[in-house]
């Protein structure tokens, strides 16, 4: 069967799925979000951007009955379906990515493409249900070359990756299981070579072997978007979201803090105050983006541009580096 006989069934699945599961259980699986009309004219916290990042910071800031959040996501709610593994793959990813054409001069300059998603729940909803941990060197050097061991080194965060597993026990021999012969051969060839096998997914060094773990629920892949924004904490007061909102600048009073931002939603541009902070969570392009068109940055480069300087800060935009991988595809005869 090919991929687009594939996809199709997939899709007359997903469409039977839809007229028979209760409206309940479909409505489950999206946000409540808001209008312009109704969110207030100021706001203690604004997030711009509903990543992963976003939404936890979302959720955390608004448990304070206290404060107002506001979030704001230029892109729309995946269908209620792409919450299943492997449904993602019947989306056009023109659609909802970016697709962001860059060159890194530590690349060869040869241009590759970023897909980073433009969705709630950000590029999260494009994953496969991979679980992984960093590894603990990588993870060190990263935090000891911004002098930052104190803080966000392995052992600080790892409380936070044990939290995130709910499984009491994990079975040893039921993570070996393989559903075919050529995941036993190609281990037994790693072995054989010498190679170092993990099949431990608490182990922090990740040169070797190992097989892949996926982080599942019982209704489905586990999407961020939904863990944490949760029913409850969608039903806060104080927590508005509003996707499809596009933010174009950052404003700064006299002594340079930020008063607010502006965005485009349904093709009109709107303001919104804040009164304490600003938090941006664009990702790795859209931040400084954000940062520049609001005037932080090179004062050259803004001039360029026209933009008047708020800020020098010549690093903003700088230092780009992506994730990398490296995959090998093999077309064998036989299992």
């Amino acid at each position: 069967m090919g991929f687009r006989q594939l996809s199709i069934g997939v899709l007359v699945l997903a469409l039977l799925l839809y007229f028979l599961l209760p409206f309940e259980l479909i409505n489950s699986r999206y946000v409540q979000v808001k209008t312009v009309r109704d969110l207030q004219p100021q706001y203690e916290y604004i997030i711009v951007g509903g990543g992963v990042a976003g939404i936890l910071l979302a959720s955390r800031l608004s448990s304070d009955p206290n404060v107002f959040v506001l979030l704001l996501e230029a892109g729309e709610q995946m269908p209620w379906f792409a919450h299943s593994p492997y449904f993602r793959y019947l989306f056009d990813s023109n659609e909802i990515s970016y697709g962001w054409n860059v060159t890194l001069s530590t690349y060869n300059n040869e241009p590759e493409r970023w897909d980073y998603w433009r969705v709630l729940g950000g590029s999260s909803a494009s994953g496969n249900s991979f679980y992984d941990i960093p590894s603990t060197s990588e993870w060190d050097a990263w935090a000891e070359d911004r002098q930052l061991l104190d803080v966000w080194s392995s052992n600080t965060i790892d409380t936070a990756f044990i939290s995130t597993r709910n499984a009491a026990t994990i079975d040893a021999k039921v993570r070996s299981l393989t559903i075919d012969s050529m995941t036993d051969k190609l281990r037994n060839a790693a072995i054989a070579e010498g190679f170092r096998i993990s099949d431990d997914i608490t182990k922090k060094e990740k040169i070797g072997f190992s097989s892949t773990f996926y982080w599942l629920k019982s209704d489905g892949r586990s999407a961020s978007v939904l863990d944490y924004l949760s029913s409850e904490v969608q039903s806060r007061f104080n927590l508005h979201i509003l996707n499809g909102a596009r933010t174009t600048k950052i404003a700064f009073d006299m002594d340079g803090m930020a008063t607010g931002v502006s965005y485009i939603y349904e093709g009109r541009l709107h303001r919104v105050l804040v009164n304490r902070e600003v938090i941006l969570s664009a990702g790795v392009i859209g931040s400084p983006h954000l940062l520049l068109l609001s005037g932080i940055g090179s004062d050259e480069q803004l001039q360029q541009f026209n933009i008047t300087p708020i800020r020098s800060l010549p690093a903003v935009g700088e230092q780009l580096a992506g994730p990398l991988s490296a995959t090998i595809h093999y077309d064998t005869d036989q299992d």
